[in-house]
C-alpha cells in the first residue's frame, strides 16, 4: 500500500465507521419506540379499561386521544417499528407505506400531547399565580406521549432517508445543494408573520381587556407579578425567537454578545426552543381552531370562564396563534438547512 492510499484510507476510516454505525441506531430507535410502546401504551390500555384518573385542566390528559385513540397510537406506533426494523426484509413499496403511516401516527402523538406546551409554560412559571394548574403526573403524561412522537419521527426519519439512498447522519443525497448561507425569502416572510401574528395577539388583548397587560384585569393573568414574566416570555417567542431563526445573529453570536462573539452559536440552543414552541402552538391553536369551527357557541362559555371575554376576541387571537406557530415551524426548517456545517459522514456540505 502506498502512503497517499494509506492516508486516503485513515481519512476514509471515521466516515465508514459512522456510516457502519448507521443501522444499529435506527435498530435502536425502533427497539426504543417498541419498548415506549410496550410501557406507555400498556399504561393508556390499563387506563382506558378500569378509568383513567383526572388531571387538569380538564380532566382528559390527552384531550379527545385520550383512552382509546391513545392506545390505538401506541398500537400504530409499535406495529410501524416492527415492520421498520433493520433486519426485518420487506419490499420497497410496504417499507414506504410504513413510513407514510408512521409519519401519520406520529402526527397523532404530538397533536395529542398538545397541552404539553401549557405544561411547560406552568412549570417555568410555577412561582407565580398565572391560573394555569399545574400538575406533574399530567405533564409526565403528556411528556411520555410527546417522547412516543419524537422516538417514532425518528425511526421514519432514519427508513425515508435509507429509501431515498441519503447520507443517514444528515439526510442528504449526492444531488442535493449546497446549504444557503442565509435564510431564504419564504423564511423571513414567515418571521415577518410571526411578529404580525404576536402583534395582532397584543391589539386584540389591549382592546378586549386593557387592564389584563398590567395584571389588573378580569382575565386569566389577572394580578400578580407573574404576569410580567408571561409577558416577557410572550414577547420573546413573538419577537425574538423568530429574527433568530432567520438572522445571521442567530448562528454567529453577534457584536453585542461580547465574551461569545464571532463564535458559532450551537444549533440545539435555537432550534430546540424554536422546534418545541413551533409544534406545541401549531398543535394546540390548530386544535382550538377547529373547536371553534365546530362548536362557535361554546365561546360565549368560554369567554365568560376567562372573565367576559366576547367571541371576536377568539377570532382574533386564535387564527393569529395558528399563525405564528406555522411562521416559527418555517424558520425552524429553514434554519436547519441553512448554513448546515459539511456532513463528517458523507462529507457533503
Amino acid at each position: 500500500m502506498t502512503q497517499g492510499e494509506a492516508v486516503a484510507e485513515q481519512r476514509a476510516a471515521p466516515g465508514a465507521e459512522r456510516r457502519a454505525g448507521a443501522p444499529r441506531r435506527a435498530s435502536g430507535a425502533a427497539l426504543a419506540v417498541l419498548v415506549w410502546a410496550v410501557g406507555y401504551g400498556g399504561l393508556r390500555l390499563y387506563w382506558a379499561l378500569t378509568g383513567r384518573p383526572w388531571m387538569p385542566p380538564m380532566g382528559d390528559d390527552l384531550g379527545p386521544f385520550s383512552d382509546w385513540p391513545a392506545v390505538l397510537l401506541c398500537a400504530a406506533a409499535a406495529a410501524v417499528a416492527g415492520v421498520l426494523l433493520p433486519p426485518v426484509r420487506l419490499a420497497d413499496g410496504v417499507r414506504w407505506a410504513a413510513v407514510a403511516a408512521g409519519a401519520a401516527a406520529a402526527l397523532g402523538l404530538a397533536f395529542a400531547s398538545f397541552m404539553l406546551l401549557l405544561d411547560v409554560v406552568g412549570l417555568l412559571l410555577s412561582w407565580a399565580d398565572l391560573g394555569i394548574r399545574f400538575q406533574l403526573g399530567a405533564m409526565l403524561s403528556r411528556a411520555g406521549c410527546a417522547a412516543g412522537a419524537v422516538l417514532l419521527a425518528a425511526v421514519v426519519s432514519a427508513e425515508y432517508r435509507r429509501l431515498r439512498a441519503a447520507c443517514a447522519s444528515c439526510g442528504r443525497t449526492a444531488a442535493s445543494r449546497p446549504a444557503p448561507e442565509r435564510a431564504p425569502g419564504w423564511a423571513r416572510f414567515a418571521a415577518g408573520a410571526v411578529i404580525v401574528a404576536c402583534a395582532a395577539r397584543i391589539a386584540a388583548q389591549v382592546a378586549a381587556d386593557p387592564a389584563a397587560l398590567t395584571g389588573g384585569g378580569a382575565g386569566p393573568l389577572a394580578g400578580g407579578v407573574g404576569v410580567y414574566a408571561f409577558e416577557a416570555l410572550f414577547l420573546l417567542a413573538g419577537t425574538f425567537l423568530p429574527l433568530a431563526l432567520v438572522s445571521g445573529w442567530g448562528r454567529v453570536w453577534p457584536r453585542w454578545v461580547p465574551p461569545l462573539a464571532g463564535r458559532r452559536v450551537p444549533r440545539p440552543l435555537v432550534l430546540i426552543p424554536g422546534g418545541f414552541a413551533a409544534i406545541g402552538m401549531s398543535c394546540y391553536f390548530l386544535l382550538g381552531l377547529g373547536q371553534m369551527l365546530l362548536d362557535p357557541g361554546g365561546l360565549e362559555a368560554s369567554g365568560e370562564a376567562m372573565g367576559g371575554y366576547e367571541p371576536w376576541f377568539f377570532w382574533v387571537s386564535v387564527p393569529a396563534y395558528v399563525v405564528w406557530g406555522f411562521g416559527l415551524l418555517a424558520g425552524v426548517v429553514s434554519y436547519y438547512h441553512t448554513a448546515r456545517p459539511a456532513c463528517r459522514s458523507c462529507g457533503r456540505g
